[in-house]
This record gives C-alpha cells, sequence and structure tokens, in this order.
C-alpha cells in the first residue's frame, strides 16, 4: 500500500478523522480507519473514572471541593456522589464484618435474615 504515504490530513473522509489526524498523526488517523472501518467508537468525556474516583476520595479534605472540580474536570454534584457511594460502600462493608455477610436490605444471612 505504497500510496498511504500520499495521504494527507485533507484526504480525511470525515471532519472526526480529520481531527484525530491533527491530534494523533496521519499514522494514528489510517491505521484506526484500518482496524475499526464501519465501527462506531464512544470516546467517554470522562476517561479514568475509576481513577479520578479514587484521587478525589483521597484527596478530598471538606474544604476543597473547587479545587478537586477543577482539577478533575468534574462537577460539585459529582464529588458529592462520589464521596457519598464511598461512605455507603464503606457502611455495608462495615455492616458485612459486624454481622458475617449482609444481603444489602439490612439483613445478616448468615443470622437468618428478617
Amino acid at each position: 500500500m505504497d500510496w498511504l504515504k500520499d495521504i494527507t490530513i485533507e484526504d480525511m473522509p470525515t471532519p472526526d478523522m480529520e481531527m484525530v489526524a491533527h491530534v494523533c498523526g496521519l499514522e494514528i488517523a489510517v491505521l484506526l480507519m484500518r482496524s475499526f472501518a464501519g465501527a462506531q467508537l464512544n470516546i467517554p468525556k470522562l476517561w479514568f473514572k475509576a481513577v479520578v474516583d479514587r484521587k478525589i476520595v483521597e484527596e478530598f479534605d471538606g474544604k476543597n471541593i473547587n479545587r478537586l472540580t477543577m482539577r478533575y474536570g468534574v462537577s460539585r454534584a459529582y464529588v458529592y456522589k462520589v464521596l457519598q457511594e464511598k461512605r455507603r460502600a464503606r457502611r455495608v462493608g462495615d455492616q458485612q464484618r459486624t454481622t458475617g455477610s449482609w444481603d444489602g436490605n439490612g439483613s445478616s444471612i448468615l443470622k437468618g435474615g428478617r
């Protein structure tokens, strides 16, 4: 495929592929088209959600919500949701450790439930 070396950004078939070529280079754009022709790819807005969530929990000190929203590109509501989910998971873990196992409805599976 000798002719591939003559491709320019202007030759990209769509504006999206032009953008990929500008950001990643022509070689990557061509590789993507050859590898995923016909597929629709979704690029998540929050690329590494698990890492961002973990960092929010680790770094939150009760006063730095604005700094966390700016650092990770998320909303205040998102930060509070992550913190609430972490607290809920911690409570469930505490409940499981004190009662053996927990079914999520407040009933201990080991003790026969309600």
